[in-house]
């Protein structure tokens, strides 16, 4: 096994709090740098082993496979990053990350070198459990038996609102950091957005738009 520290330019370890900083926001669903940077962007030239399922990717958009090869010019304004390779003649390529149900036992990305070997892609939830109770042997983590049915980062925005005030709610000291990291960030870029307190960043962080627009009228009746 072969663990790989994100670095910057400057040779300084990457992590997600000094990615909010350089962002300038916290992530989103739609804006995952930190999964780019701290989990997608390795393994390129050798033969990656993960544990994605189509079970698990059900309600997830499908797409077109593995490699997506995009035409010439249409490559305008895609951000360069480790899933996403621009070609000489302006067109690209762009792995695919997500457990899609177009997910295959092994995958190539050419312009990358890298190989994804996924061998329990057609398992359900049953065959996992079964391999760890019965052939394995292994304990696993309790929070599933607290009804957890899948773990991730803490605070993961991928996971819903609901999802995140409960992980800060029992997981307060990484609410903590958090918040260290927003703090830094508006210290670093101030001006740069419309929050002026750490509180205020995590606030539009962990509530849905509902409430967030409900909480803006009322502030402006006021």
């Amino acid at each position: 096994m072969h663990f790989e520290i994100p670095r910057d330019a400057d040779g300084k370890q990457i992590t997600m709090w000094s990615l909010i900083a350089s962002n300038t926001m916290p992530p989103i669903r739609n804006a995952r740098y930190c999964c780019e940077k701290l989990k997608e962007s390795g393994g390129d030239g050798r033969l990656t082993v993960t544990g994605v399922r189509w079970a698990e990717s059900i309600n997830r958009r499908a797409n077109q496979g593995m490699v997506t090869v995009m035409k010439t010019g249409a490559t305008k304004g895609v951000k360069q990053s480790p899933d996403f390779s621009q070609t000489r003649q302006g067109g690209g390529v762009v792995l695919v990350n997500d457990n899609t149900e177009s997910r295959r036992l092994m995958e190539q990305c050419v312009a990358r070198g890298k190989v994804n070997l996924n061998p329990i892609i057609d398992w359900d939830e049953d065959d996992v459990w079964e391999f760890l109770n019965e052939w394995a042997k292994v304990p696993h983590c309790s929070l599933y038996d607290e009804g957890f049915k899948r773990l991730g980062c803490i605070g993961c925005p991928l996971a819903g609102h609901k999802s995140m005030k409960r992980d800060f709610k029992r997981w307060p000291k990484f609410e903590a950091l958090y918040l260290k990291a927003f703090d830094k960030m508006l210290r670093d870029h101030e001006g740069i957005r419309t929050w002026k307190t750490a509180e205020e960043v995590m606030f539009w962080w962990t509530t849905d738009k509902d409430e967030l627009e409900a909480r803006r009228e009322q502030d402006e009746s006021c």
